[in-house]
């Protein structure tokens, strides 16, 4: 089973300096069962359907923060996960693994439990 890579500069978003909250949403499709995890300050974890905070804006600003995926589909269906990442009231970035995954290895659509990473750069 591989672990697909994503590039680190691939998703940056600018953040205000402000109190505003900084969020994460998944949403699966097709049938997807996942879950993202990061870290920020502590452990956080969410599947299908959750929002998360993720910090504070002006606390995370000029920082780095690692996601790490897990994905199934029991129906055979092909594999679909929406990130959206959204400071409130401010900027929006959506990745869709792995439809905008452009890292290595190559994703292969017929590993059926992929583990995936990306990175946000948040600035």
């Amino acid at each position: 089973m591989s672990i697909y890579k994503e590039q680190k500069n691939k998703l940056n978003l600018d953040l205000s300096d402000s109190e505003k909250k900084v969020k994460i949403k998944i949403d699966c499709y097709n049938g997807t069962i996942g879950s993202v995890s990061f870290y920020h300050n502590n452990p956080k974890t969410l599947k299908c359907g959750q929002t998360r905070v993720i910090g504070k804006a002006k606390d995370l600003k000029n920082k780095n923060i690692e996601f790490n995926g897990a994905a199934n589909n029991p129906d055979g269906e092909d594999i679909k996960i929406v990130h959206t990442i959204f400071e409130e009231n401010g900027e929006t970035i959506t990745y869709s693994f792995p439809e905008n995954f452009s890292g290595n290895p190559d994703f292969d659509p017929n590993d059926e439990h992929p583990d995936y990473k990306f990175f946000l750069n948040l600035r």
